[in-house]
This record gives structure tokens, sequence and C-alpha cells, in this order.
């Protein structure tokens, strides 16, 4: 299955309020996905809250934001997860991500 970035549908559930729906209509398909993937290029692997702090240093992204789209990134194939080799802000080991090569 070939999915673009764009395909990537901004989150809400059918149980969430309006507001929800409106807040996640306003968001960029794929905007977080991009930002990410784009951060990332050129650089060797990262941890999750390394890339959140990168993403996220414009203000335009929370940080929770950017952690999800990393997930929904690497199901769609556009990041991949390298190893357990990182290590979080308090020491314990966590994932690793880069650019999926075409």
């Amino acid at each position: 299955m070939n999915v673009s970035l764009f395909d990537d549908q901004p989150p809400a559930r059918a149980s969430d309020p309006h507001t929800s729906h409106l807040a996640a209509a306003a968001q960029t398909p794929g905007s977080a996905i991009a930002a990410i993937v784009g951060w990332l290029a050129g650089r060797g692997p990262r941890t999750a809250d390394e890339i959140a702090e990168a993403v996220c240093a414009d203000g335009q992204r929370a940080t929770g934001t950017v952690i999800t789209a990393i997930s929904r990134a690497v199901r769609l194939g556009h990041v991949a997860l390298v190893d357990y080799d990182g290590r979080s802000r308090r020491g314990r080991a966590c994932a690793r991500y880069r650019v999926e090569q075409p």
C-alpha cells in the first residue's frame, strides 16, 4: 500500500465532543510527520525525546503530539525504529528512530 505523508488523518474519535473534531480539523494532516521526517533527515538515530525537543522548539506543536506522530510515522513507514540503545531523560533505555530509506 502506498501512503503519502498527507494521507494521515487528524485524530478524533467518533465519541469525542464537537470541539475536539474542530481542533483536529484545524491541524494540517501530516504536518507533524513531515516536520519529524524533515528534522531526522541527514541525522543519525535519535530518541523520541530528542526528536520532540527539536520539532517542538518552534512552539507550533506539543510534545505529546510529536510523540504520537512518531508512532504514526513508524506505522506508515516514513520512520524506522532502529534499536533500543537510546537513553531517556531519566536514563532508561528507549527506542531510537531514523528516516526510513526508500
